[in-house]
Formats: C-alpha cells, structure tokens, sequence
C-alpha cells in the first residue's frame, strides 16, 4: 500500500459542477440567471470558467444550489491557481 496523495493532472472549472446540478434539478441558465439575479450572459460565461467566483456569487450559489461560501471560494481559488 502507497501513502500516495492523490494530484490530478488535470482541472474543471466551478462552473462545471454548476453545470451538474442545474442539469440533475432540470434547471435552465436563464431560470439559474433570474434566481442569482445575474444576466444570462453572465451565467453561461461562469458555467464556462470565464467568469470568476467571488464571494457575492459564492453567498448566491450558497443559497441557491448549496454548497458553502467557503466550498465555492476554495474551488474557485483552485482552478484558478490549477489554471497558471
């Protein structure tokens, strides 16, 4: 048995997971849009990796789909740094 820690080589951005659960809920970009109060355009550029989390959204997301603010801050802060 190793004690290997396990490092991808590879990384997805929040939006991704976003992406998920609208999809598991049947929930459209533009009902996610109008529920964050966020234009459409806007939401289809975070489900992308474009748009960053900050923690206005991540409050938003907390209280929309779940997950914590500090859960979608640190995901964010990860594909970020994985990104450099």
């Amino acid at each position: 048995m190793t004690n290997a820690t396990f490092q991808p080589d590879w990384i997805s951005a929040p939006g991704e997971t976003i992406a998920d659960i609208l999809k598991q809920r049947n929930v459209s970009e533009a009902e996610f849009a109008r529920s964050m109060g966020r234009r459409e355009e806007h939401v289809h550029e975070l489900l992308l990796g474009r748009a960053e989390i900050d923690e206005e959204t991540a409050r938003k997301l907390e209280s929309e789909i779940g997950g914590s603010v500090s859960f979608w801050m640190a995901r964010e802060q990860n594909y970020r740094k994985g990104l450099q």
